[in-house]
Formats: C-alpha cells, sequence, structure tokens
C-alpha cells in the first residue's frame, strides 16, 4: 500500500513539476520579451531597432536571464541580437514566411521550434510585436533559451526531491512495519491460545489493549469469554466425571464382592 501510494504521488508529483518549471521559464521569457519591447520601441524613435545601445541592453538582459535574444524588423529581417560578438551569425539572416504569418495571425510565438532553421536544434522560443508609440507594429523581439537548460534544472530538482522522497519512503515504510506488527500481535497471542486449547489447555488468554474501542480490543474481549466459557466448562464435565466415577464404584465393589 505503501509503495503503490507513493508510486501515485511520484507519478503526479514528476507531471505537475515538470509543467511547473516549464511555466516558470515561459513567464520569465515572456517577461523578458515584454521588456525588450518596451525599451526597443523608446529607441528606435531616435536610433532604430539596429542601434549598438540597443544590442548592448539586449546583451545585459540575456546575461541576467541566460535567455538568448534578437530583434526583428517587421518583415523578419533580424536587425539586432544578444550576441557580443564582432561579426554575429543572426542578423541579417530572415525568418521564414511561415513564422511571420504566424506572428502576424496571432501577435505572439510560443512554442518549442528551430523558426524553421535559425537554430540548429530545437529551442523553446517566445516572440511578441515591437509597437510604436502610434500603435503599429515597427518590429519583433524574440527570446529563446535552449530546452536542455529548462529540463536540466528540472532534472536538477527532481534528483533532490527522489532523495527527500527515497528517505520518507523509508520513514513511512519503517512505520508502517512496526505499526502493522503491533496490530498483529494480539492475532498471534490468539493463534497460539487455540493451539493450547487443542491440547486441552485452557488457561491462555490474551492480553487486552488499551483501546477496547475498536475493534480488535472487541475481538480480544469475545476471545477471552470464549476462552472462560471452555474452562469453565472443562471444568464442569471433569467434575461430573469424577463424581460419577465415584458413585460408580461403589456398587461395582460389591458386585465385585458377591
Amino acid at each position: 500500500m505503501v509503495s503503490i501510494c507513493f508510486l501515485i504521488v511520484a507519478v503526479a508529483f514528476v507531471g505537475i513539476g515538470r509543467s511547473y518549471i516549464i511555466d516558470e521559464y515561459r513567464d520569465n521569457m515572456e517577461n523578458s520579451a515584454g521588456e525588450v519591447a518596451h525599451i526597443a520601441s523608446a529607441m528606435a524613435q531616435n536610433d532604430g531597432l539596429n542601434s549598438w545601445a540597443l544590442g548592448m541592453n539586449l546583451s545585459s538582459i540575456s546575461n541576467s536571464t541566460g535567455n538568448h535574444i534578437f530583434i526583428t524588423d517587421e518583415g523578419g529581417l533580424v536587425v539586432s541580437c544578444s550576441d557580443r560578438t564582432m561579426i554575429c551569425e543572426h542578423i541579417g539572416k530572415q525568418l521564414s514566411e511561415n513564422v511571420m504569418l504566424q506572428l502576424r495571425t496571432n501577435g505572439h510565438i510560443d512554442q518549442i521550434t528551430n523558426l524553421d532553421g535559425m537554430y540548429a536544434k530545437e529551442r523553446f522560443v517566445v516572440a511578441t510585436a515591437i509597437n510604436s508609440k502610434a500603435g503599429a507594429v515597427i518590429g519583433y523581439v524574440f527570446v529563446t533559451n535552449i530546452i536542455d537548460n529548462i529540463l536540466g534544472a528540472w532534472s536538477t530538482f527532481l534528483g533532490i526531491a527522489a532523495i527527500v522522497a527515497a528517505g520518507v519512503f523509508a520513514a513511512a515504510l519503517l512505520m508502517s512495519l512496526v505499526y502493522s506488527k503491533r496490530m498483529a500481535r494480539p492475532l498471534d497471542e490468539m493463534a497460539a491460545a487455540s493451539r493450547k486449547f487443542a491440547r486441552g489447555d485452557f488457561s491462555a488468554r490474551v492480553k487486552q489493549l488499551e483501546d477496547t474501542s475498536d475493534e480488535m480490543g472487541a475481538l480480544i474481549e469475545s476471545f477471552n469469554k470464549m476462552a472462560d466459557s471452555l474452562e469453565s466448562a472443562e471444568a464442569r464435565r471433569s467434575e461430573f466425571i469424577a463424581n460419577f466415577s465415584h458413585e460408580l464404584r461403589t456398587p461395582m465393589t460389591t458386585i465385585a464382592g458377591f
């Protein structure tokens, strides 16, 4: 029972915990995307989306959050990136029409994808629009993170949780064994007393528990009353046989004398 209960809890914990970790990363990435969109909207009025100052802001936010960030214009051309390199491999790339169509239709992206070849491996991607003060879309900000980073944090958390769960399981199993042994003690005593009854010894009794209100207490009380009845019946039987033998001995002696 303890194993089954822990198995159910473990399955639920793994599913809920993994979903919680992913949701936490998603919220972090959405917050970062919103913050970058506000900064880009403010700086684009004077310097444009490809300014050096905006790129430094992207690098700073990327270092603090662990996310990779880049900005495209309204057509999907990458114009700024958080990579601190002289020549960035992402700047100048054109996002596919499928990605841009999804952005224009839904206004955001929240999924695991490689952005149709933008990345070598699939990443968790969050994207949102950059609006000007007039409300027109002037570009898009993409915040991405490697899936292994997200699941790596979950694996670390899962390892610690597994150690704690193993300790709790061992304690629960020990407690259940002690409790079941304590509950089985009266049954063992009843079995031993029954074996004595079979040999004709009706003096055995089962020690009553402190709490006599539960089923085990009632069973022990009934068993001891049964033992008292059997002992009393055996005593009356022995007395009857003794008296009968005594009364029968006198006429038999007389007959033997004749």
